[in-house]
C-alpha cells in the first residue's frame, strides 16, 4: 500500500471518530499489562486455541496480540486478517482495521464485516461502507464454466485426473477405495485397476499421463481416507506405472521408509520421462528418472507446510510449486534453489490445491481462499514473475471446494465439487461430483475500483465540510 493512502486511511479514521460518528464510543477496559509480556508460542495451532480462549473471555488486547503473531506466520491467509481486522474494531483501532479490509479487497477476498457484531467499531463512515460493499459484490459468481459430466454415486473422493489422448478418456483416481477409472466425456465410465493387499497400492492421489512413452504414473500412499487403511500403513507411498492402452500395471517403485510419516501426492512430468513428486505429509519433493530404482530425494525446504501442485516450465528449467499456506515458489532445477516468485501486491497465492501450465501462463484453481475462484498468472518472459493475473471463474454456484483438473487444448477440466468431510460412515454420500469446464484464453474484463481515487475525493469533501 503506498504511503498516500495510509496516510488518507489514518487522517479518515480520525474524522471519522470525531465527526462521521458522533455516537460515544464504548470504554476499553484495559487488560493487566502482564498479559502483554507473555511470550507467545510459534504453533499456529496452539495459537488458535489461544485466540479463543481470549475472545471468549472478552480479553481484547491479548486477543489483538494473538492474532497479529497468528498473520505474521500465515500473512496470506486471509481468515487471519479477517479475524485481526475484527480484532482491531474490538479495541477500536480503526487505522489499522481500515489497512487490513483495504489489503483484503485488494486481493479480492469477499467478506462482509456487517454480518458480525464485532465490526460495530467501524461502521458508520464512507471509507468503510465503500470497502465493506465491495467486498460483499466479490461474493457474486461471475466468469465462465460449463458443466461437462457427473461422476456415479460410487465414486467417492476423486482427487487424480488425468486426459489419455490414446483413448480419449479421463483417467480419474480415487482415495477413498484406490480405483483408477476411464470416463469419457459422455460420463461412460469403467473400472481400469483396484488397489488390494496383492497389488500395494492404497489411495490414489494424482495421475499423469506420458502419451510420447505410452504410459501413464500413478501416485498412491496409505492415509486415513482410504477404506482398507491400516494403521501399521501409516506414511507408506509408492509409485506404480501403467501401460497407457491396455491400463496393465509394469512397476510399482516404493518410497523407501525412514520412520516417518509420507505421502506420494501431486507429480510433474518432464520431457525427458522424469517424474517430481511432492510429498503432502512433509516439506520435500521428490525425483524418479528413467533407469532409477526408486524416487530420490530432490529438493526439500521448512518454508513449505503442505505442497499441493507442482508445475514445470516449457523449458523444464523450473519448477513451480503451490503451498496451501505459503502460497507460490520456485525451484530452478539446476541447483535445487527455490525462492517466491515477483508478483503484484494484489495477488494471493494461498489456498491453492491446482496449479496447471497454459501457454506462459499458470492456471490455479483456489478452493482456500474466499471467494473460490479459478484464475490465469501470466508469466513473464524468463518465467521468474508473474505480471498479470486474470479471473476466470469465481464464486460460482456449482463450486463446493473444486480441487483438481486438467488442461485440454484452451479449456481447464475440473472437479467442481469435493467429498472431503461429506463422507457418511457407511462410506456413502449424498451428492456426486461433477466436472466442469472452464476456458483459459479469454478472461473477465474486471474493472478495478479506484480506490486512491475515492479516498483522495472523501478526504477533500471532509476538508470542505470543516472548512465551512
Amino acid at each position: 500500500m503506498n504511503n498516500f493512502l495510509r496516510v488518507a486511511i489514518c487522517t479518515l479514521a480520525l474524522i471519522a471518530t470525531t465527526a462521521a460518528t458522533a455516537q460515544p464510543q464504548p470504554e476499553i477496559v484495559a487488560e493487566p499489562a502482564v498479559a502483554k509480556a507473555i511470550a507467545l508460542p510459534d504453533s499456529v495451532r496452539t495459537l488458535q486455541g489461544l485466540a479463543s480462549k481470549a475472545y471468549a473471555q472478552k480479553k481484547n488486547r491479548a486477543f489483538v496480540k494473538i492474532m497479529e503473531k497468528l498473520h505474521r506466520l500465515r500473512p496470506l491467509d486471509t481468515d487471519y486478517m479477517y479475524q485481526l481486522a475484527l480484532a482491531y474494531s474490538l479495541v477500536n483501532n480503526k487505522n489499522a482495521a481500515y489497512d487490513l479490509m483495504l489489503t483484503l479487497q485488494r486481493q479480492g477476498a469477499a467478506y462482509d464485516f456487517n454480518a458480525t457484531e464485532d465490526s460495530k467499531n467501524l461502521r458508520g463512515t464512507e471509507v468503510y461502507e465503500y470497502i465493506n460493499d465491495l467486498m460483499v459484490r466479490a461474493l457474486e459468481p461471475s466468469g465462465s464454466v460449463e458443466n461437462v459430466l457427473t461422476l456415479a454415486d460410487d465414486v467417492v473422493l476423486p482427487e487424480a485426473i488425468d486426459w489419455d489422448p490414446l483413448n480419449q478418456t479421463f483417467l480419474i483416481g480415487t482415495v477413498a477405495d484406490g480405483r483408477i477409472l476411464r470416463v469419457d466425456d459422455k460420463g461412460k465410465s469403467s473400472t481400469l485397476f483396484q488397489a488390494d493387499a496383492e497389488n500395494g497400492m492404497w489411495s490414489i492421489y494424482d495421475i499423469k499421463v506420458d502419451v510420447k512413452r505410452k504410459i501413464f504414473w500413478v501416485s498412491s500412499a496409505a492415509l486415513p481416507g482410504y477404506k482398507n487403511y491400516s494403521q501399521a500403513d501409516f506414511g507408506r507411498s509408492a509409485l506404480f506405472k501403467f501401460d497407457l492402452k491396455s491400463g496393465k500395471l509394469l512397476q510399482r517403485y516404493p518410497m523407501a521408509l525412514d520412520g516417518n510419516p509420507h505421502s506420494f501426492a501431486n507429480m510433474a512430468l518432464a520431457d525427458d520421462g522424469s517424474v517430481y513428486i511432492a510429498d503432502s505429509q512433509a516439506p520435500i519433493l521428490y525425483v524418479f528418472k528413467p533407469g532409477d530404482s526408486s524416487p530420490k530425494v530432490f529438493a526439500a525446504s521448512t518454508d513449505l507446510l503442505s505442497i499441493r501442485s507442482i508445475v514445470l516450465n516449457k523449458d523444464n528449467t523450473y519448477l513451480y510449486l503451490s503451498d496451501y499456506s505459503n502460497g507460490l515458489f520456485i525451484i530452478n532445477l539446476e541447483d535445487s534453489q527455490m525462492r517466491a516468485p515477483v508478483m503484484p501486491e494484489t495477488l494471493n497465492t494461498s489456498g491453492i490445491d491446482g496449479m496447471y501450465r497454459w501457454a506462459d501462463s499458470l492456471v490455479i484453481i483456489q478452493n482456500g481462499f474466499t471467494p473460490s475462484r479459478v484464475l490465469r498468472l501470466q508469466l513473464d518472459s524468463d518465467g521468474v514473475e508473474i505480471i498479470d493475473m486474470a479471473p476466470l471463474a469465481v464464486s460460482q454456484l456449482v463450486f463446493d471446494n473444486p480441487n483438481f483438473g486438467v488442461i485440454r487444448g484452451d479449456w481447464l477440466y475440473y472437479f467442481a465439487n469435493s467429498h472431503w468431510g461429506k463422507v457418511a460412515s457407511n462410506g456413502k454420500v449424498a451428492k456426486p461430483v461433477s466436472i466442469v469446464r472452464t476456458g483459459v484464453e479469454e478472461a473477465l474484463n474486471v474493472v478495478t475500483p479506484d480506490l486512491d481515487l475515492f479516498i483522495e475525493q472523501m478526504k477533500k469533501r471532509q476538508q470542505e465540510e470543516q472548512a465551512q
